[in-house]
């Protein structure tokens, strides 16, 4: 018999570990320029999230925001090596802030839904750095990457034990906040080839 949540649940880690090797691989060849800071937010974000879901019988699905979480925290990492430059915006640092603010907020409350609410809140505003730069520049970001983060959060959610606010509202918005991310790089690259 076949363990769907198993198997959803490896699909999505393979997804995320695949992401990651084609992520490091590209930045190394100098073929994309990642923004770190995103990146670190992401992973901090996406960790309180993956606490969060520990509290609410989420089962084995948790194990896929756990490994996206590893994977953006790596990524960010290695992105402050190999970018273009590390000067970052006002608006970088806002958004740095308003993740720790949100993961003080939830050690504070320790009400897992108003961390949640915060934290993807918080991440969500985490995209603004890499929407700017996709923006300016999108040939130097994956835009399918971005689709496969979206598929894999919305696959995690259908391997959960239980669905809760707590344990589904981070990784739905990640899924729609990916595929917009996804759009809106295709989109902008096509409009700049357009003019050329």
């Amino acid at each position: 018999m076949i363990m769907w949540n198993e198997l959803l649940t490896g699909l999505g880690t393979a997804l995320s570990v695949v992401a990651l090797l084609y992520y490091l691989w590209a930045t190394i060849q100098k073929k994309i320029f990642l923004h770190a800071f995103s990146w670190l937010i992401w992973g901090t974000t996406v960790m309180v999230s993956y606490l969060a879901q520990l509290t609410e019988n989420t089962g084995i699905g948790s194990l896929v925001t756990l490994a996206v979480s590893i994977q953006c925290f790596l990524i960010g990492i290695f992105s402050f090596f190999y970018s273009k430059s590390n000067t970052f915006s006002r608006g970088d640092w806002i958004t740095l802030l308003a993740s720790i603010i949100a993961i003080i907020f939830w050690i504070f409350t320790s009400n897992p839904l108003y961390a949640v609410i915060i934290i993807t809140i918080a991440d969500t505003f985490g995209y603004y750095p890499t929407l700017r730069k996709s923006f300016l520049f999108p040939k130097e970001d994956m835009p399918g990457i971005f689709l496969i983060g979206s598929i894999k959060f919305g696959l995690s959610i259908f391997t959960f034990n239980e669905h809760t606010l707590v344990n589904t509202l981070f990784p739905a918005a990640a899924t729609i906040v990916d595929a917009s991310v996804f759009f809106m790089i295709v989109i902008r690259r096509y409009q700049l080839q357009k003019k050329m």
